[in-house]
């Protein structure tokens, strides 16, 4: 009877160690998915999966006809933009060119719908739906 406690005993101490190991895996796991989100704090690279190196445009490009698929984060209401650069910890121009790309795949919607269009899609691509 008493060899059956030590086993029952062994037996629980290894679930919990298991256990323990397990709760362990899956927060590092999660901590994985969402550190590629944030900018690096050493090295020298910046850059974000949303904040690609600049490329150089001509400088006639603006003038050009092409600010008509240009959003502004300014032209979005007060509450998407905050929710926004919470996403994309403040960056602004990672927000700007999120929306010009959401406007060019979606034509003839409204500021408000691309906003929410793009808050949806990072909410999406960081597992909260």
């Amino acid at each position: 009877m008493q060899r059956l406690f030590v086993l029952l005993g062994v037996v629980i101490v290894f679930a919990l160690i298991f256990g323990f190991m397990f709760a362990y895996y899956r927060s590092q796991q999660s901590r994985r998915r969402l550190r590629w989100v944030q900018p690096r704090k050493h090295g020298k690279s910046k850059t974000t999966p949303f904040s690609s190196p600049r490329r150089q445009k001509p400088h006639d490009s603006e003038e050009s006809g092409d600010s008509d698929s240009a959003i502004r984060i300014e032209q979005v209401s007060r509450p998407l933009q905050k929710k926004l650069l919470l996403l994309l910890h403040g960056d602004r121009q990672a927000a700007n060119r999120l929306l010009s790309a959401a406007k060019d795949r979606n034509p003839g919607r409204t500021i408000q719908w691309y906003a929410e269009k793009v808050l949806f899609d990072l909410q999406r691509d960081y597992g909260k739906y």
